[in-house]
């Protein structure tokens, strides 16, 4: 963990086989399904107990591949559209890219290919443009 509560980070959370067997693109999935791949409700399992907060019925995951990037915000969404969100997470799944970086008010993070990065949902972070194939996890609960 980091050295504030508010985000921790944990190498090699899911494995190369766990990457690629959640797909390429997918679109929002609901974390309450049954059909949860195993290694998101792993890493579920692991944010719920750390920030002692559960899932709620609009918390999701979903892979995604966003060229432009994203500016500054924080997961409860700048105009209140996620105000139910307590954890933003994300897992980088592929390192063959240019760009990409993430950035929270104190720094750059340097981001390791299946590094959890997680923070609550209050925490400003932007993430720079990225030419190639840039791939995350993207947890909210």
């Amino acid at each position: 963990p980091l050295t504030h509560r508010e985000m921790v980070a944990v190498k090699n959370v899911i494995t190369k086989e766990e990457s690629e067997s959640l797909g390429l693109e997918v679109s929002n999935t609901l974390l309450k399904r049954k059909d949860t791949p195993e290694p998101v409700s792993r890493i579920v399992d692991f944010l719920c107990n750390y920030y002692e907060t559960e899932i709620c019925d609009k918390s999701f995951w979903r892979v995604e591949k966003e060229p432009r990037g994203h500016d500054w915000h924080v997961d409860k969404g700048n105009r209140g559209h996620m105000k139910w969100c307590t954890v933003g997470a994300t897992v980088l799944l592929t390192d063959d890219f240019e760009g990409g970086d993430t950035h929270y008010k104190w720094g750059k993070v340097d981001r390791e290919m299946y590094e959890l990065i997680a923070h609550t949902s209050d925490i400003q972070h932007k993430v720079d443009p990225h030419e190639g194939n840039r791939r995350v996890l993207l947890i909210f609960i």
